[in-house]
């Protein structure tokens, strides 16, 4: 999840927001303060998509690629 967040493209402007695939908090196994918690909003994509996610207190979108989005579904457990 970390490396979906790093390596994810900041996107100009709105998309059109529907209901998340998923809400999600992020903790980090990380020498305190060095990384902070993250609440998501995750829009999972399907294979060779990409995926989509927003911070809850924030609106901007970011795109992860569809490696990435390969990677998400084993973690979730999606095939």
């Amino acid at each position: 999840m970390e490396k979906a967040i790093t390596t994810a493209m900041k996107q100009p402007g709105k998309d059109k927001i529907t209901d998340p695939d998923y809400d999600v908090k992020v903790e980090y196994e990380s020498k305190e303060g060095e990384l902070p918690t993250h609440e998501l909003h995750l829009w999972l994509g399907e294979k060779n998509e990409q995926s989509m996610f927003m911070y809850v207190a924030d609106d901007s979108v970011y795109l992860t690629s569809a490696e990435m989005t390969r990677k998400l579904r084993e973690l979730f457990q999606i095939n």
